[in-house]
């Protein structure tokens, strides 16, 4: 196990208190950000061109359960939560 050290950020003297990544593109486009102990993930993509994609994401908390379960790391109840909701 790892230990991540938290460090809020600032922008002109305000706290940042979450951030979120946004992409422009023309195929499904998956984004990840750690910031301040949590994970912002954004999926972009075209429901007319991929049937079914809104259990996309149950399905990868899911594995992100499995992945940690695998490793012996703990998923915070979020996941957890986010993965049990298919």
């Amino acid at each position: 196990m790892f230990q991540v050290q938290k460090r809020k950020v600032t922008i002109a003297g305000c706290e940042v208190t979450s951030c979120m990544f946004f992409v422009n593109s023309l195929t499904s486009t998956l984004s990840m950000l750690s910031y301040d102990g949590n994970i912002n993930i954004t999926y972009a993509a075209d429901e007319n061109a991929t049937p079914q994609i809104h259990l996309l994401p149950s399905f990868y908390m899911k594995a992100l359960v499995a992945l940690g379960n695998e490793l012996q790391i703990n998923a915070p109840a979020s996941i957890i939560e986010a993965a049990e909701m298919a």
